[in-house]
Protein backbone atom coordinates (compact mmCIF):
# COMPACT_ATOMS: atom_id res chain seq x y z
CA UNK A 1 0.00 0.00 0.00
CA UNK A 2 0.93 3.40 -1.07
CA UNK A 3 0.70 5.09 2.32
CA UNK A 4 2.11 1.83 4.09
CA UNK A 5 4.98 2.13 2.19
CA UNK A 6 5.78 5.73 2.63
CA UNK A 7 5.38 5.65 6.43
CA UNK A 8 7.89 2.63 6.00
CA UNK A 9 10.77 4.53 4.29
CA UNK A 10 10.24 7.50 6.71
CA UNK A 11 10.44 4.71 9.75
CA UNK A 12 13.84 3.85 7.78
CA UNK A 13 14.98 7.43 7.46
CA UNK A 14 14.82 8.14 11.02
CA UNK A 15 17.77 8.05 13.57
CA UNK A 16 16.08 5.78 15.65
CA UNK A 17 14.93 3.03 13.27
CA UNK A 18 18.84 3.51 12.24
CA UNK A 19 20.10 2.91 15.59
CA UNK A 20 17.83 -0.24 15.75
CA UNK A 21 18.96 -1.79 12.89
CA UNK A 22 22.70 -1.46 14.29
CA UNK A 23 21.64 -3.05 17.45
CA UNK A 24 20.42 -5.95 15.75
CA UNK A 25 23.73 -5.97 13.86
CA UNK A 26 25.84 -5.31 16.44
CA UNK A 27 23.66 -8.62 18.83
CA UNK A 28 22.50 -10.42 15.97
CA UNK A 29 18.94 -10.09 16.76
CA UNK A 30 17.04 -11.57 13.30
CA UNK A 31 20.49 -11.44 11.25
CA UNK A 32 23.76 -12.46 11.37
CA UNK A 33 26.18 -10.86 13.98
CA UNK A 34 28.22 -8.16 11.73
CA UNK A 35 29.69 -5.27 13.72
CA UNK A 36 31.37 -3.65 10.72
CA UNK A 37 27.69 -3.20 9.38
CA UNK A 38 26.29 -2.20 13.20
CA UNK A 39 28.93 1.03 12.63
CA UNK A 40 27.80 1.54 9.15
CA UNK A 41 23.97 1.98 10.93
CA UNK A 42 25.12 3.60 14.36
CA UNK A 43 26.64 5.99 12.03
CA UNK A 44 23.88 7.19 9.87
CA UNK A 45 22.31 7.74 13.25
CA UNK A 46 24.82 9.31 15.15
CA UNK A 47 25.32 12.29 12.71
CA UNK A 48 21.60 12.78 12.77
CA UNK A 49 22.37 13.69 16.68
CA UNK A 50 20.79 10.39 18.34
CA UNK A 51 22.65 10.59 21.07
CA UNK A 52 22.45 6.50 21.74
CA UNK A 53 24.01 5.97 18.44
CA UNK A 54 26.58 8.23 19.45
CA UNK A 55 27.52 6.63 22.23
CA UNK A 56 27.93 3.10 20.59
CA UNK A 57 29.85 4.37 17.82
CA UNK A 58 32.03 6.17 20.26
CA UNK A 59 32.30 2.83 21.95
CA UNK A 60 32.92 0.52 18.83
CA UNK A 61 36.20 3.06 18.44
CA UNK A 62 37.11 2.94 22.30
CA UNK A 63 37.04 -0.92 21.62
CA UNK A 64 37.76 -1.09 17.87
CA UNK A 65 34.80 -3.14 17.36
CA UNK A 66 33.70 -3.53 13.87
CA UNK A 67 35.81 -0.28 13.04
CA UNK A 68 39.77 0.11 14.11
CA UNK A 69 40.35 1.50 16.87
CA UNK A 70 40.43 5.20 17.40
CA UNK A 71 40.71 7.21 21.09
CA UNK A 72 40.15 10.37 18.89
CA UNK A 73 36.75 9.76 17.74
CA UNK A 74 36.16 7.81 20.24
CA UNK A 75 36.10 11.02 22.43
CA UNK A 76 34.17 13.52 19.81
CA UNK A 77 31.32 11.02 19.18
CA UNK A 78 31.23 10.15 23.73
CA UNK A 79 31.23 13.97 24.27
CA UNK A 80 28.53 14.68 21.28
CA UNK A 81 26.47 12.50 23.49
CA UNK A 82 27.42 13.51 26.35
CA UNK A 83 26.34 16.79 25.95
CA UNK A 84 23.12 15.66 25.29
CA UNK A 85 22.54 14.31 28.67
CA UNK A 86 23.61 10.97 27.86
CA UNK A 87 24.52 9.56 31.60
CA UNK A 88 26.38 6.60 30.09
CA UNK A 89 28.45 8.60 27.30
CA UNK A 90 29.51 11.19 30.57
CA UNK A 91 30.39 7.58 32.46
CA UNK A 92 32.51 6.62 29.30
CA UNK A 93 34.29 10.28 29.33
CA UNK A 94 35.15 9.77 33.23
CA UNK A 95 37.15 6.74 32.44
CA UNK A 96 38.93 8.02 29.46
CA UNK A 97 40.10 10.73 31.36
CA UNK A 98 40.90 8.49 33.79
CA UNK A 99 42.99 5.98 32.24
CA UNK A 100 44.57 8.48 29.57
CA UNK A 101 42.77 7.13 26.60
CA UNK A 102 42.95 9.61 23.30
CA UNK A 103 43.46 12.43 25.90
CA UNK A 104 46.39 13.46 29.09
CA UNK A 105 45.19 12.15 32.42
CA UNK A 106 43.10 14.24 33.83
CA UNK A 107 41.61 12.94 37.04
CA UNK A 108 39.68 16.15 37.76
CA UNK A 109 38.08 16.23 34.41
CA UNK A 110 37.51 12.01 34.83
CA UNK A 111 36.11 12.78 38.59
CA UNK A 112 33.52 15.90 36.81
CA UNK A 113 32.24 13.48 34.20
CA UNK A 114 31.64 10.32 36.59
CA UNK A 115 29.80 13.20 38.59
CA UNK A 116 27.59 14.21 36.16
CA UNK A 117 26.53 10.68 34.95
CA UNK A 118 26.40 9.39 38.57
CA UNK A 119 23.78 12.38 39.32
CA UNK A 120 21.73 11.72 36.90
CA UNK A 121 21.22 7.91 38.19
CA UNK A 122 23.95 5.98 36.03
CA UNK A 123 25.03 3.19 38.40
CA UNK A 124 28.09 2.38 36.65
CA UNK A 125 29.27 6.00 37.41
CA UNK A 126 28.32 5.85 40.93
CA UNK A 127 30.04 2.82 41.67
CA UNK A 128 33.38 4.80 39.73
CA UNK A 129 32.43 7.96 41.33
CA UNK A 130 32.12 5.62 44.88
CA UNK A 131 35.61 4.01 44.23
CA UNK A 132 37.53 7.08 43.13
CA UNK A 133 36.48 8.55 47.02
CA UNK A 134 37.10 5.10 48.23
CA UNK A 135 40.86 5.17 47.57
CA UNK A 136 41.37 8.61 47.13
CA UNK A 137 41.90 9.22 43.25
CA UNK A 138 41.44 12.25 41.96
CA UNK A 139 39.75 13.26 45.04
CA UNK A 140 40.66 13.30 48.62
CA UNK A 141 39.78 9.69 50.54
CA UNK A 142 36.24 10.10 51.77
CA UNK A 143 34.87 6.94 53.07
CA UNK A 144 31.69 8.50 54.07
CA UNK A 145 31.18 10.05 50.51
CA UNK A 146 32.43 6.26 49.27
CA UNK A 147 29.58 4.49 50.94
CA UNK A 148 26.92 7.01 49.48
CA UNK A 149 27.49 6.20 46.04
CA UNK A 150 28.00 2.09 46.75
CA UNK A 151 24.75 2.82 48.02
CA UNK A 152 23.11 4.39 45.40
CA UNK A 153 24.60 1.68 42.67
CA UNK A 154 24.34 -0.79 44.79
CA UNK A 155 20.59 -0.22 44.86
CA UNK A 156 20.47 -0.20 41.39
CA UNK A 157 21.87 -3.94 41.61
CA UNK A 158 25.50 -3.19 41.31
CA UNK A 159 27.19 -6.50 42.85
CA UNK A 160 30.75 -5.16 43.56
CA UNK A 161 29.60 -1.84 45.13
CA UNK A 162 27.17 -3.85 47.18
CA UNK A 163 30.05 -6.39 48.56
CA UNK A 164 32.26 -3.15 48.88
CA UNK A 165 29.17 -1.56 51.12
CA UNK A 166 29.12 -4.44 53.17
CA UNK A 167 32.83 -4.00 54.46
CA UNK A 168 32.31 -0.96 55.14
CA UNK A 169 29.27 -1.59 57.38
CA UNK A 170 31.43 -4.06 58.61
CA UNK A 171 34.15 -2.35 59.49
CA UNK A 172 32.59 0.93 60.45
CA UNK A 173 34.49 2.71 57.70
CA UNK A 174 32.63 5.85 56.59
CA UNK A 175 29.08 4.61 57.96
CA UNK A 176 28.54 3.28 62.03
CA UNK A 177 29.13 -0.39 62.47
CA UNK A 178 26.49 -2.31 61.51
CA UNK A 179 26.90 -5.75 61.21
CA UNK A 180 23.20 -6.48 60.49
CA UNK A 181 23.77 -3.99 57.56
CA UNK A 182 27.23 -5.85 56.64
CA UNK A 183 25.34 -8.95 56.43
CA UNK A 184 22.45 -7.43 54.19
CA UNK A 185 25.21 -6.10 51.56
CA UNK A 186 27.80 -9.39 51.53
CA UNK A 187 24.62 -11.33 51.65
CA UNK A 188 22.60 -9.26 48.22
CA UNK A 189 26.68 -9.85 46.76
CA UNK A 190 27.63 -13.35 47.22
CA UNK A 191 24.22 -14.66 46.57
CA UNK A 192 24.75 -12.74 43.31
CA UNK A 193 28.59 -14.70 42.65
CA UNK A 194 30.63 -12.31 44.07
CA UNK A 195 33.36 -14.58 45.54
CA UNK A 196 34.89 -11.81 47.78
CA UNK A 197 31.34 -11.11 49.52
CA UNK A 198 31.02 -14.86 49.52
CA UNK A 199 34.30 -15.30 51.56
CA UNK A 200 33.10 -12.20 54.04
CA UNK A 201 30.15 -14.10 54.65
CA UNK A 202 32.12 -16.97 56.42
CA UNK A 203 33.66 -14.42 57.88
CA UNK A 204 30.92 -12.90 59.62
CA UNK A 205 29.74 -16.28 60.34
CA UNK A 206 32.83 -17.74 61.66
CA UNK A 207 33.54 -15.43 63.84
CA UNK A 208 29.78 -14.55 64.95
CA UNK A 209 29.41 -10.94 63.85
CA UNK A 210 25.18 -10.42 63.48
CA UNK A 211 24.95 -13.97 63.84
CA UNK A 212 25.21 -16.38 66.05
CA UNK A 213 28.63 -18.62 65.27
CA UNK A 214 28.15 -21.23 62.97
CA UNK A 215 31.42 -22.80 61.59
CA UNK A 216 29.43 -25.27 59.49
CA UNK A 217 27.37 -22.02 57.91
CA UNK A 218 30.70 -20.45 57.80
CA UNK A 219 32.61 -23.30 55.24
CA UNK A 220 30.05 -23.46 53.04
CA UNK A 221 30.65 -20.02 52.76
CA UNK A 222 33.94 -20.19 52.29
CA UNK A 223 33.63 -23.24 49.45
CA UNK A 224 31.59 -21.02 47.59
CA UNK A 225 34.57 -18.50 47.28
CA UNK A 226 37.03 -21.38 47.17
CA UNK A 227 35.36 -23.11 44.52
CA UNK A 228 35.29 -19.30 42.41
CA UNK A 229 38.86 -19.53 42.84
CA UNK A 230 39.16 -16.75 45.61
CA UNK A 231 43.12 -17.81 46.78
CA UNK A 232 42.41 -17.24 50.70
CA UNK A 233 38.71 -19.08 50.72
CA UNK A 234 41.11 -21.82 49.51
CA UNK A 235 43.33 -21.37 52.13
CA UNK A 236 40.90 -20.66 54.91
CA UNK A 237 38.52 -23.81 53.46
CA UNK A 238 42.25 -26.08 54.11
CA UNK A 239 42.50 -24.91 57.76
CA UNK A 240 39.11 -26.04 58.59
CA UNK A 241 39.64 -29.45 57.12
CA UNK A 242 42.76 -29.98 58.80
CA UNK A 243 41.15 -28.49 62.11
CA UNK A 244 37.73 -30.64 61.67
CA UNK A 245 35.96 -26.53 62.26
CA UNK A 246 32.84 -26.74 60.09
CA UNK A 247 33.76 -29.87 58.27
CA UNK A 248 34.83 -33.07 59.03
CA UNK A 249 38.42 -33.69 59.61
CA UNK A 250 40.24 -34.67 56.55
CA UNK A 251 43.77 -33.72 56.24
CA UNK A 252 44.22 -35.01 52.14
CA UNK A 253 41.49 -32.42 51.64
CA UNK A 254 43.20 -29.65 53.67
CA UNK A 255 46.44 -30.78 51.37
CA UNK A 256 43.95 -30.26 48.42
CA UNK A 257 42.81 -26.46 49.25
CA UNK A 258 45.83 -25.48 50.79
CA UNK A 259 47.94 -26.60 47.09
CA UNK A 260 45.41 -24.62 45.54
CA UNK A 261 45.77 -21.55 47.06
CA UNK A 262 49.45 -21.68 46.87
CA UNK A 263 49.65 -22.15 42.91
CA UNK A 264 48.06 -19.00 43.10
CA UNK A 265 51.17 -17.19 44.91
CA UNK A 266 49.07 -16.96 48.27
CA UNK A 267 52.07 -17.38 50.66
CA UNK A 268 49.92 -18.55 53.57
CA UNK A 269 49.28 -21.29 51.27
CA UNK A 270 53.06 -22.43 50.73
CA UNK A 271 53.26 -22.19 54.33
CA UNK A 272 50.71 -24.21 55.55
CA UNK A 273 52.30 -27.11 52.84
CA UNK A 274 55.44 -26.89 54.29
CA UNK A 275 54.69 -27.26 57.50
CA UNK A 276 53.42 -30.17 56.55
CA UNK A 277 56.28 -31.22 54.68
CA UNK A 278 53.42 -31.91 51.77
CA UNK A 279 55.52 -29.17 49.05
Amino acid sequence: HPVNARAWLSFLGSAEAQYSIGVMYDRGQGVTRDPVEAVKWYRRAAVLGYAKAQHNLADAYRRGHGVNRDYTQALTWFRKAADQGLPQSQNSLGLMHFTGQGVAVDYTEAIRWYRQAAEAGDAGAQANLARKYYNGHGVACDYGEAAVWFRKAAEQGDVRSGATLGFLYEKGKGVRQDYQEALKWYRFAAGRGDAEAQFNMGVMYAKGRGVPPDPKTAAEWYRKSADQGDAQAQFVLGTKYEAGLGVPKDLEEAVRWFRLSAKQGFAKGRDALARLGRQ
